[in-house]
């Protein structure tokens, strides 16, 4: 396992970034096949390109359409636990 290192930049990124960022910030790793885990090595998304997908769908992204991208850090919960444990929830309704 690998930690997730932060990105340069999120002007203008797309959405696995922009959840690298995230990932980055919870202290999360990623294996050798790209899939993320949580601190306690528990796995939370298959890849960035899906914790970008259920970013995008907890609305912890700026809305689509809007002159630069970026994180809602007010619609991120505080703590790596609780942020983990919403995109799980949100990949399960996801089907991801």
């Amino acid at each position: 396992m690998n930690p997730i290192a932060q990105p340069e930049t999120n002007f203008n990124a797309p959405d696995s970034v922009l959840a690298q960022t995230i990932a980055a910030d919870s202290g999360w790793q990623q294996d050798g096949s790209g899939a993320v885990y949580d601190e306690r090595g528990v796995i939370v998304a298959s890849s960035l390109a899906d914790l970008g997908i259920i970013g995008r769908e907890l609305g912890w992204f700026t809305p689509r359409g809007t002159v630069a991208s970026g994180l809602v850090w007010a619609k991120i919960p505080d703590g790596s636990a609780t942020r983990a444990d919403q995109a799980r929830a949100a990949a399960r309704r996801l089907g991801l």
